[in-house]
């Protein structure tokens, strides 16, 4: 399972591709899923943009390395914020198919990848961090936000830096909203205008 979490951390701006391109065939206009699914992607986007803020440009690398533990803003409430902010994002894009199936199989999809990456992290930090990472461990949740009265822990951020590490997930929004839409508005427009 390590082994292919590794291989899923390395390509995983490549393995949505072909979910992607099935999104740009079969999606059609259903305005309910449509604007749930923009909630969707803007609450996941600000989630990855928050955590980004806090852990850095490290939210790019494809190696696994990481120089120290960040336990602190949404990390504080979340061992992995910025999945769980691509999780909403996804399932936000996922939503513009328009029917159900789609996004079951999203949600099929997304857990086959992220579990093993998530175990693959959680060993390369224990190795790393040892006793620290552990007692971090005990203390916030993997996957489900510790909700309660404590504040977050407050440490070190830049959302300048986070928002310029996030533009290439920002444009790879923007394209697949632009021929999305593209398809809903005016393809259907053109392509019956071109029958008559």
């Amino acid at each position: 399972m390590l082994k292919l979490g590794q291989w899923f951390f390395r390509y995983r701006d490549y393995t949505p591709i072909p979910i992607i391109l099935l999104l740009f065939i079969i999606a059609e206009f259903n305005p309910v899923y449509f604007f749930t699914g923009i909630s969707l992607t803007v609450i996941g986007e600000l989630i990855r943009i928050i955590a980004v803020a806090y852990i850095g440009g490290i939210s790019r690398t494809r190696k696994g390395t990481v120089d120290n533990l960040v336990t602190s803003g949404p990390f504080s409430r979340l061992r992995n914020p910025l999945y769980a902010g691509n999780f909403l994002l996804s399932l936000g894009l996922s939503c513009l198919s328009g029917v159900w199936w789609f996004l079951i199989l999203y949600l099929f999809l997304f857990w086959i990848q992220y579990i093993p990456i998530v175990a693959w992290e959680e060993a390369l930090l224990e190795k790393k961090f040892g006793e620290e990472y552990l007692n971090y461990k005990k203390a916030v949740p993997r996957f489900f936000p510790k909700l309660g009265k404590a504040g977050v822990s407050q440490g070190e951020y830049n959302f300048k830096k986070a928002l310029k590490s996030e533009r290439s997930t920002l444009s790879t929004v923007i394209i697949i909203y632009f021929i999305i839409c593209t398809k809903f508005f005016f393809w259907n427009q053109l392509t019956e205008w071109v029958r008559q």
